[in-house]
């Protein structure tokens, strides 16, 4: 994904040409460059992370209901790669509450699964809370094998 991500970027930038989809291509990439912040070379990939956090809160201004979860999502994620795991929690609790706000049942449920990845990270048993409630929104959602793979992979 992260190949597939920079193959992305040059092409846009050699053909001055984005694919912006109102925020929803920068925020997977930002969760993409975390996912690899926590695997390899982490300081290129926290700044990516922040670089493309910071054009999903462009959007923003255009529809706070519409990105305020997302960016509050990733800032938990950049939080917990960069160690800061209190703050971070909060994040993660407010991203999901600000999605349920809005409506956006899909994307609190990415914030519940990647709130249950933080906490089982941190050995810390809340993280089956949030997979149930993960497993249950993505179920709601319409996206039964997402709910299945969840409840045969995750503890609950």
């Amino acid at each position: 994904a992260a190949n597939k991500t920079q193959e992305r970027w040059i092409m846009e930038k050699e053909y001055s040409r984005t694919s912006k989809y109102y925020g929803s291509t920068d925020f997977y990439d930002c969760l993409i460059c975390v996912a690899m912040a926590r695997k390899s070379e982490k300081e290129k990939w926290v700044t990516l992370a922040k670089s493309t956090r910071s054009k999903v809160k462009e959007f923003a201004t255009f529809g706070e209901n519409n990105c305020d979860h997302k960016c509050l999502l990733l800032q938990a994620e950049i939080l917990d790669v960069e160690g800061n795991a209190e703050d971070a929690s909060s994040c993660y609790d407010a991203a999901i509450n600000a999605a349920e706000k809005s409506g956006f049942v899909n994307d609190q449920a990415i914030a519940s699964e990647r709130a249950g990845d933080f906490y089982l990270r941190h050995c810390d048993t809340r993280s089956s809370h949030y997979y149930d409630k993960a497993r249950d929104l993505y179920h709601q959602w319409g996206a039964l094998a997402k709910a299945d793979h969840l409840y045969k992979s995750t503890p609950s």
